[in-house]
């Protein structure tokens, strides 16, 4: 696996070499959803190598080099990582992206003439305002500011006030699962 930084390319990047035999034109970005860290970029990359498929595994945001929040994270970076393969000579390159990840890999293929494919596994249909935070889910804010750019210009997004509350679970062995409170509010 090589890593591509931001500093020297323009993303940030994990190139994944198949480990058998593999069509020499074909490649795919992977993009992970929004925890933002190498983990899906790096596993499913590695994953496609060796199943014979060359694969690129990108960071958009949460690491060295990139936004720290998912609030207008551009896109362009996905032309550079275009770009690098083509360079390397492929000329089939399809994106597989995950939850947020599979939102981005279809606005980037909607953009981008060169992606001659997509697999987005559990996509949202439109674009949302961005979230604050990078640990669970519970724990994430929401902006009214788009989640992407592109060129410089957020994208029209959707926007919500969305609150998490915290539940307090027993798990008993006759019964099962007892919500024993749900927010600030007791339940009897």
């Amino acid at each position: 696996m090589e890593y591509v930084t931001v500093a020297q390319e323009g993303f940030y990047g994990l190139y994944h070499v198949p480990v058998k035999d593999h069509d020499p034109k074909k490649v795919v970005i992977v993009v992970g959803g929004s925890e933002g860290n190498e983990n899906i970029p790096m596993n499913v990359g590695a994953m496609f190598a060796r199943c014979g498929i060359a694969a690129l595994g990108i960071c958009y945001w949460n690491v060295d080099g990139l936004p720290k929040e998912l609030v207008r994270v551009p896109v362009d970076p996905f032309e550079k990582a275009i770009l690098w393969l083509k360079n390397k000579g492929f000329e089939k390159i399809i994106m597989y992206g995950i939850s947020k990840g599979a939102e981005l890999v279809l606005l980037c293929a909607s953009l981008m003439p060169d992606i001659c494919g997509v697999v987005a596994l559990s996509p949202i249909h439109c674009i949302w305002g961005g979230m604050y935070g990078n640990k669970s889910m519970a724990s994430k804010t929401f902006s009214s500011a788009s989640e992407f750019t592109y060129r410089g210009k957020d994208f029209p997004c959707m926007t919500a006030h969305l609150k998490y509350v915290n539940s307090k679970i027993k798990i008993t062995k006759k019964v099962g699962i007892i919500i024993t409170s749900f927010g600030n509010e007791k339940l009897s």
